[in-house]
C-alpha cells in the first residue's frame, strides 16, 4: 500500500532563491492586509504620505481640517504604506490653523517624536482626542 500524501502537506524549497521568493511572497500578502486593516475600506488620498512616502529632511504638511497648516520636517525616511505616526523625530516647524494650533504652538521649533508629541499634547486640557494629526495618511509633502 502506497502513502497518499496529507491535505496539509506541502514540499520544502529546495534552494535559496525559492525561499527568498516565498518570504518576499508573505512579506507582500502581510503589508497588503496591514494596509486594508488600518483603513477598513475608508479612500486614503493619492497624494499623501502614505502613497508616496518621504525621504528624510522632507518637509510634511496637514492634508486635512484636523491639521490645517500644520508643517513638519521629518529627520528619517518615511515608506510608502505608512498608516500609523510618522516615524523617527521630526521639527514642528508650524502649528498650522487646524483644531489642535493652540495646544502645538508651544512645541513649534523643538525636535521630537510622533508618539512624545502625541503624549505631552493629550496631557493638556482639549488634547484628549489627539492622535491621528501626525499620521502618514494625514500629512502629504511639501516645498521647504
Amino acid at each position: 500500500m502506497s502513502a497518499r500524501p496529507t491535505p496539509c502537506s506541502w514540499e520544502r524549497p529546495n534552494n535559496s532563491t525559492q525561499l527568498t521568493a516565498l518570504r518576499a511572497a508573505a512579506d507582500a500578502g502581510r503589508q497588503a492586509a496591514r494596509k486594508e486593516s488600518a483603513f477598513r475600506g475608508a479612500k486614503v488620498k493619492e497624494d499623501t504620505v502614505f502613497h508616496t512616502g518621504a525621504a528624510a529632511n522632507d518637509f510634511l504638511e496637514g492634508a486635512e481640517d484636523a491639521n490645517h497648516g500644520l508643517r513638519v520636517q521629518v529627520r528619517t525616511r518615511q515608506p510608502r504604506g505608512l498608516a500609523g505616526p510618522i516615524d523617527g523625530n521630526f521639527v514642528l516647524v508650524a502649528a498650522g490653523d487646524g483644531l489642535y494650533r493652540e495646544l502645538l504652538e508651544p512645541f513649534q521649533g523643538v525636535t521630537t517624536s510622533a508618539k512624545q508629541l502625541i503624549k505631552a499634547v493629550r496631557e493638556q486640557p482639549g488634547g484628549k482626542r489627539f492622535k491621528h494629526v501626525l499620521n502618514g495618511n494625514m500629512l502629504r509633502r511639501s516645498s521647504p
